[in-house]
C-alpha cells in the first residue's frame, strides 16, 4: 500500500523479485475499505500497512475480521507513530505470524527494523539498525546519511539544512535507544507543541483520542494563544455512522492529561483526512486549514 517513489514500496518491490514472488500495487486513490477488499480478493500474505490504514483495521475488526484476512501473514509498518492502543488490537485480534514496526526514509533507505529472530512486543520500538547503516541520537546543539550521500540534486541550500558537516541526514525525528541496540521514537521535532514553556508531543494526545472507541485518526498541532504560547488543538474522523460532540471528545482527553496537554484548542471532526501519496496525513493541508 505503498508508492514505489518511497522507500517502503520500493523495498517490497526488491523483495517481490528477489523472492520469486508476485507484488499487488494498490491504487493511490483507493479508500481504506478498498485496500482490505483487495488484500482478500487476491490472497495477500505480505503487506506494507502505515497506521492510518491499521488504526482503520482497529475500530473495525469485527466486520474485517482475521477469517477476513486469512491469508495475511506478515505486515510491516512505520511511516508514523503506531498507537499503543492500536497496536494491542491488531496484536490480539490479528495475531500474524509477523508483525513489526520499521523505520527509514527515501533519502536514506531502510534504517532499522526488527529482527524475526528477535520479536518484540511494543509499539514504539522500530527495530535495530540495519547492515552498512550508521544512525546518531543527538540534541539540539549536536550533530547528526552515509558520508558518501550527496544530498538533493542541484539544491545545496536543501542540503546545508538537511546534512551535518560528518554526513549525517537530519531526520527531524525525536527518539532514543536503549541497552540491547532497539531504537524507538516518539514524535517529529516539528511538530513539538510549546505549551508555558513546556514541551508538548502531538502524538501522545493522538494515541488517547485514539482509543476512544468512536474515533478512527486523529492529528493534533498547536495553534497560538495569546496567554500560553501555544495550545494543542485536534482534527479527528470518526466510526462510519457515528456522531460525536467535539466537547466530549475534549473531556475524555482533558481527564487523562496534565494541564499543558489539555484540548484549550478545541477539536474538529473531518468527514475524511487529506492523505499524502503513502496514504499518511496530509499535515501541511491541515496546518493551512487551521487558519481558514
Amino acid at each position: 500500500s505503498s508508492n514505489i517513489c518511497h522507500i517502503s514500496g520500493q523495498r517490497c518491490l526488491v523483495a517481490t523479485i528477489t523472492g520469486g514472488a508476485q507484488l499487488a500495487i494498490i491504487r493511490v486513490d483507493e479508500n481504506l475499505d478498498d485496500v482490505y477488499r483487495n488484500i482478500h480478493k487476491h490472497h495477500i500474505t505480505s503487506a506494507f500497512l502505515i497506521p492510518t490504514q491499521l488504526n482503520y483495521l482497529a475500530k473495525n475488526h469485527e466486520t474485517i475480521d482475521r477469517d477476513y484476512l486469512k491469508s495475511l501473514r506478515d505486515v510491516m509498518t512505520g511511516a508514523a507513530p503506531l498507537s499503543e492502543s492500536t497496536y494491542r488490537c491488531i496484536v490480539d485480534k490479528y495475531k500474524f505470524e509477523k508483525f513489526r514496526i520499521c523505520y527509514g526514509m527515501s533519502e536514506v533507505g531502510w534504517a532499522t527494523q526488527t529482527p524475526i529472530s528477535q520479536p518484540v512486543d511494543s509499539n514504539t520500538i522500530v527495530g535495530k539498525v540495519c547492515p552498512n547503516t550508521q544512525i546518531k541520537v543527538i540534541d539540539d546543539q549536536g550533530q547528526s546519511l552515509p558520508a558518501n550521500t550527496n544530498g538533493y540534486l542541484n539544491n545545496p541550500e536543501e542540503n546545508s539544512k538537511l546534512f551535518t558537516s560528518d554526513g549525517f541526514l537530519k531526520s527531524g525525528d525525536i527518539g532514543y535507544y536503549d541497552d540491547n541496540h532497539y531504537f524507538y521514537t516518539v514524535g517529529r521535532s516539528k511538530e513539538v507543541i510549546n505549551v508555558e514553556r513546556s514541551i508538548v508531543m502531538p502524538a501522545e494526545i493522538e494515541n488517547i483520542l485514539l482509543t476512544h472507541n468512536d474515533v478512527v485518526n486523529a492529528a493534533v498541532f498547536g495553534v497560538k494563544d495569546e496567554e500560553r504560547g501555544e495550545v494543542p488543538m485536534a482534527f479527528v474522523t470518526l466510526v462510519n455512522g457515528v456522531t460525536v460532540e467535539p466537547q466530549e471528545l475534549i473531556d475524555y482527553v482533558d481527564s487523562r492529561v496534565n494541564y499543558y496537554k489539555k484540548l484549550r484548542g478545541g477539536i474538529r471532526v473531518l468527514d475524511a483526512f487529506p492523505l499524502t501519496s503513502l496514504k499518511k496525513i496530509n499535515r501541511g493541508v491541515l496546518k493551512k486549514m487551521l487558519y481558514n
